[in-house]
């Protein structure tokens, strides 16, 4: 087991969410995978079930940290069906508020 990895500057308190939804550790990190919300605010992400690693709001200039970088989030659909674990392969996800 290794360090949790955290982004400094990010609040990791407002909407941490690791504890509740612990997920995977990754040995690897492979991918950033960028995404914009459709609101201006800070979304809910169903009380984290649908959050990803960090969020970005923009206009603030403020990042929320929800799990540390080397854990699995969960705001990709990850559906069993499918040979890739979408959330557990390598990726940090980055939602950006626009």
């Amino acid at each position: 087991m290794t360090l949790p990895i955290y982004y400094p500057p990010a609040d990791r308190t407002a909407q941490w969410y690791a504890d509740d939804y612990p997920g995977t550790e990754m040995d690897t990190i492979e991918k950033l995978l960028l995404h914009s919300t459709e609101g201006s605010g800070w979304p809910s992400y169903d009380g984290g079930a649908k959050a990803p690693t960090l969020t970005y709001h923009p206009r603030s200039h403020l990042w929320h940290q929800h799990f540390p970088i080397n854990r699995s989030a969960r705001a990709l659909r990850d559906p069993d069906e499918t040979p890739v674990r979408e959330n557990r392969d390598g990726v940090v996800q980055v939602e950006i508020i626009c």
